[in-house]
């Protein structure tokens, strides 16, 4: 299986740049596997994969970034969430316009917890919930 490289195309002051899948990925797994307040409920698997995380199963940021889904539970809200291409797509546009500072560090792929809460918040919420 040959795998395709993918990218975001986000604004970020007045330029158009791109996002790695594996920028995302990275957030994805990070945001998952260290902050308290997510969790998978469960997956939808894609129709196929053209972009993998990592080798052997599937991880969970191959779910979204190949057209699935991951369908989370935030702690202490009722409500589902799904994050998809869409969601990630609408949550990093509005992520790099209104904090370019974080934005940056994941252009750089340098990115920490705080940057994958803030990731999650923009993608599930569309804007910081948390302080």
């Amino acid at each position: 299986m040959t795998l395709k490289t993918h990218n975001f195309t986000v604004m970020l002051k007045d330029m158009t740049v791109p996002i790695s899948y594996d920028a995302v990925a990275t957030l994805i797994s990070d945001g998952i596997h260290f902050l308290g307040w997510i969790k998978v409920e469960h997956t939808e698997s894609p129709k196929s994969i053209t972009y993998k995380y990592a080798p052997g199963e599937l991880k969970y940021p191959d779910y979204p970034l190949n057209g699935g889904s991951l369908i989370l539970k935030v702690k202490g809200d009722e409500n589902l969430f799904r994050l998809d291409l869409n969601t990630i797509e609408r949550g990093l546009v509005k992520l790099c316009k209104e904090q370019p500072g974080y934005a940056n560090d994941i252009l750089d792929e340098n990115t920490d917890n705080e940057t994958a809460s803030l990731f999650f918040e923009y993608c599930l919420y569309g804007e910081p919930i948390f302080d």
